[in-house]
């Protein structure tokens, strides 16, 4: 029966405790780099369910009918054109629906924008923050997303436009999925960098012990 030979055994475990060590980095790496992505995702909704918020407490609040931007006198009116689909020109839309369902502002949604008002109404999502996906093309990157809250306001609300209804707050958040995206695939090879340099440290390291 051979024995092993002192260095040989001592090799061996030199070996077994750098891969420890590797595999402990490895595993603090993606810790790490989850608990910041986490955090950098929630602080973004945060900011956009804040939005929501505010736009629903000014309904709540708000005595007075929205104004919209007439066409100055003399002026041909603009033709309105459907967002490009990588760009998003709107950022918040509000759909205000009957107690049947039915879309009442549809006329403030023109030309691609109709789209908005066959969203159905769904009574049982009231207050409920919700992303949802805007299907414009055949590809990924023609759609849009939007964050949606659903609000239904008194009758007693002093704005006649709201009262009594329904009203689906949509607040476009492609350039926060964007960031999102682009953080996410940042701090991925920022890990792998860090994970790399890692190696070669312990392995000059260990060539020198």
């Amino acid at each position: 029966m051979k024995k092993i030979k002192p260095r040989t055994f001592e090799n061996k475990q030199r070996w077994g405790l750098f891969f420890k060590i590797l595999l402990s980095f490895a595993i603090l790496f993606l810790v790490l780099g989850g608990v910041i992505y986490f955090f950098f995702q929630r602080s973004i909704y945060q900011n956009i369910d804040s939005g929501l918020n505010n736009q629903k407490r000014q309904i709540m609040t708000d005595k007075k009918a929205p104004q919209f931007r007439r066409t100055q006198p003399g002026r041909r009116p603009q033709r309105e054109q459907a967002p490009p689909a990588n760009t998003a020109q709107f950022r918040t839309m509000t759909v205000v629906y009957n107690k049947k369902g039915q879309v009442i502002n549809s006329n403030e949604f023109l030309n691609g924008l109709t789209i908005f008002t066959k969203i159905p109404l769904e009574k049982s999502k009231v207050n409920k923050k919700e992303t949802m996906t805007l299907y414009t093309g055949n590809t990924q990157t023609s759609n849009h997303y939007f964050r949606k809250l659903l609000v239904k306001v008194p009758k007693e609300n002093a704005n006649t436009m709201y009262a009594g209804r329904y009203v689906l707050l949509l607040e476009n958040i492609d350039s926060e999925l964007l960031a999102i995206n682009s953080f996410r695939k940042s701090l991925m090879v920022t890990l792998a960098s860090f994970w790399i340099l890692a190696i070669a440290i312990a392995i000059i390291f260990h060539g020198k012990i």
